[in-house]
């Protein structure tokens, strides 16, 4: 199996079917959402300084994450599992529902 997929994780974050996530990521606390900036990559992403997390918006009450840079580009990751769950944490804070999708021995 590709070593890639064996280090695959993500967050799933959704609301209710009304809700535009969008709109309540741009009020994460601690989080700024903005464009990627990668030409070609997905358009979104949540930053925390030099570090973004991309989105993939998949309904308007559905988001899941995909990279998290730099440390995907540095093959770094603990860095990104860390940088994840300090996202989640503030999601949930936010009061945003949110759910770490990973193989077990990725966010040990």
């Amino acid at each position: 199996m590709d070593t890639n997929v064996n280090q695959m994780r993500s967050l799933l974050i959704y609301g209710e079917k009304e809700v535009d996530l969008l709109e309540k990521l741009s009020n994460v606390s601690g989080w700024e959402l903005k464009p990627l900036g990668i030409p070609g990559g997905l358009e979104f992403c949540l930053s925390e300084g030099d570090e973004k997390v991309a989105l993939h918006i998949t309904a308007p009450n559905v988001v899941s994450t995909a990279n998290v840079l730099p440390h995907d580009w540095q093959h770094d990751q603990t860095g990104a599992n860390a940088l994840l769950k300090q996202l989640s944490q503030s999601l949930t804070d936010a009061g945003i529902s949110n759910v770490i999708a990973a193989f077990e021995n990725d966010l040990a």
